[in-house]
């Protein structure tokens, strides 16, 4: 008897691991006639595409560390003359950190300069006179920063950096051009490549792509949990006390730029969040230059998601009050500091409570898209 049911229990296993690997990882908060990541047309052909260099489209899988190292490289070869590549440190466990910079090629010749002018700006002790400012302020192109994955297992920041940096490398549409003229755009692929490596390495070997809540693939046991880094420390609350070698790294060179904008992308609530922000805000910001600028980026962020019927909300429940977060130590530091919480990610899919579908896919494109629109808004 206890044979037979051991038979009968692993050919249930068999069934239910067959059925929910069969499952399509539908796409399904995207009106799919309306939308493509390939939007933003014409592209440069000899500039790398992803799914070409990946094998698979972003979104479709959790990348790991040495696929989106793939990705980084190949655009940045074929695309030289808008991008630059800077490696300012190293994980705990030795992974590169890097910022890849995109501009339009002019600005990328005058670089150095461009970074220089902006410190003097940022330090008006250094700065002769009220005449000398203005010229700087003149000639300043916009600085955005938009960083990625400080949180490992919210996995659709890493896949989006490289849609964003795709397309700023690639496309020649009149509106990222003029982005580019504009702006100098500086991307953190991987804030935390070893906890979203931890996390990948565990999840791509389990995962089916099951929304139920009660699939294995919706847990994560805490020793491989993702959202830490190596020493298993919340880096996105550590920017007060810079205890950890990536913070502590991460915040010399921001140092060396001092961008006007700064975003960090995380994930997942039900609903897409973006600024303005709820009234939990420090004493210490200057909240009307804080909300008059969340307010141009949120309504932009939300005219682009009416476009293809995105949900979204403001307001919601992701403070401003501690100082020791991304987004408030950027604005403390003199940027509009901002979170964005992408609706989906960690997992291949998985059910809300309206009984929607959630995917990885989703959650990407969406922060695809709001990156791209605070940078063409920036600049």
């Amino acid at each position: 008897m206890k044979r037979l049911s051991l038979i009968l229990t692993l050919f249930i296993a068999s069934v239910c691991q067959t059925a929910f690997a069969q499952l399509p990882l539908a796409k399904s908060q995207s009106n799919i006639a309306n939308y493509t990541l390939y939007r933003w047309k014409p592209y440069r052909k000899q500039v790398a595409k992803p799914a070409e260099v990946l094998g698979y489209e972003i979104g479709e899988r959790n990348s790991n560390f040495r696929e989106q190292e793939r990705v980084l490289l190949a655009v940045a070869e074929s695309a030289k003359e808008r991008v630059r590549v800077i490696e300012y440190g190293k994980s705990v466990e030795g992974r590169p950190l890097r910022l890849v910079i995109v501009t339009a090629p002019e600005n990328l010749a005058k670089l150095d300069k461009i970074q220089a002018n902006n410190l003097l700006l940022a330090d008006p002790r250094k700065i002769a006179n009220p005449a000398e400012a203005e010229s700087l302020l003149a000639s300043a192109p916009a600085i955005t920063w938009i960083n990625h994955c400080i949180h490992g297992d919210e996995t659709a920041s890493f896949e989006a950096f490289m849609g964003t940096f795709y397309t700023l490398a690639a496309s020649d549409a009149p509106e990222i051009k003029q982005a580019l003229k504009n702006s100098v755009t500086i991307l953190n692929p991987a804030f935390n490549p070893d906890g979203h490596e931890r996390f990948t390495v565990y999840y791509n070997s389990i995962g089916l792509g099951s929304p139920e809540g009660f699939a294995f693939e919706q847990g994560q046991p805490w020793a491989v949990s993702g959202r830490f880094n190596h020493y298993r420390f919340d880096m996105n609350r550590d920017k007060m006390v810079q205890s950890q070698a990536e913070v502590q790294q991460e915040i010399a060179a921001y140092l060396k730029w001092y961008p006007h904008v700064y975003v960090d992308e995380h994930g997942q609530p039900e609903t897409y969040f973006f600024p303005p922000n709820p009234e939990a805000i420090h004493t210490g910001v200057d909240v009307g230059r804080l909300n008059k600028w969340t307010g141009i980026f949120g309504r932009a962020n939300a005219a682009t998601f009416d476009t293809f019927g995105w949900q979204h909300v403001t307001k919601e429940d992701f403070d401003f009050f501690y100082p020791g977060y991304l987004d408030s130590w950027a604005t403390f530091s003199g940027a509009i500091g901002m979170t964005y919480e992408t609706d989906g990610g960690r997992t291949l899919a998985r059910r809300r409570r309206d009984d929607t579908i959630s995917t990885l896919w989703d959650a990407t494109m969406h922060h695809i898209e709001t990156a791209l629109t605070t940078i063409i808004t920036a600049g």
